[in-house]
């Protein structure tokens, strides 16, 4: 006779194997297929956070580090919000409201002080922090072309989003001109 394994109170497993037929759940309900909008929208915020990360870890200056650490502490709130059906997005306790995009500005004129634009394109890969910025924010940009399809299919009704995305990727690449040595007003 063999011994059945009692699982530990408590312990929840890793598979659940509900996606094993390729659907996923959203937040407080609902299914859909895994390369439906909603999720290919909230994974590529998931991307994002993920390429921020790599570009944390290779930061030179501490307020980058710190920036990019807040950014995507904002990301997973957009991320929630994108994976709820509408009728469930008012569960949330947070949601990217006007005082994320006024962080992203304050953040932006703190670097502007001094900035000085390229008068040219600029070809990623000078550093290693820069590339990691620059895939960042091809990353944020892809995820902005989805909010779009996302708000044009009446799929989102939070503005806000967008507009954080548009900005977010207009600070990651002053983030990165600002690694490169082209200002100092992070210092």
């Amino acid at each position: 006779m063999s011994e059945k394994k009692a699982k530990s109170p408590g312990r929840i497993p890793i598979s659940t194997k509900k996606g094993d037929k390729g659907m996923t759940g959203l937040l407080w309900g609902g299914r859909v297929p895994k390369d439906h909008f909603r999720p290919e929208t909230y994974g590529l915020v998931e991307e994002a956070v993920a390429t921020i990360g790599l570009a944390r870890v290779a930061a030179k200056k501490e307020l980058t580090g710190k920036t990019l650490l807040e950014i995507q502490k904002h990301l997973f709130i957009a991320g929630a919000e994108l994976a709820c059906k509408l009728e469930n997005v008012g569960k949330l306790s947070k949601r990217i409201g006007p005082q994320h995009l006024e962080w992203l500005e304050d953040v932006q004129q703190k670097i502007y002080g001094d900035f000085e634009f390229p008068s040219q394109f600029i070809i990623p890969g000078a550093s290693e922090i820069g590339a990691r910025l620059d895939l960042a924010r091809t990353v944020v940009r892809r995820a902005e072309r989805n909010i779009v399809g996302l708000q044009r299919r009446a799929k989102i009704e939070n503005e806000h989003i967008l507009s954080y995305f548009n900005r977010l990727s207009d600070l990651l690449w002053m983030l990165e001109r600002i690694e490169e040595g082209q200002g100092d007003s992070l210092e």
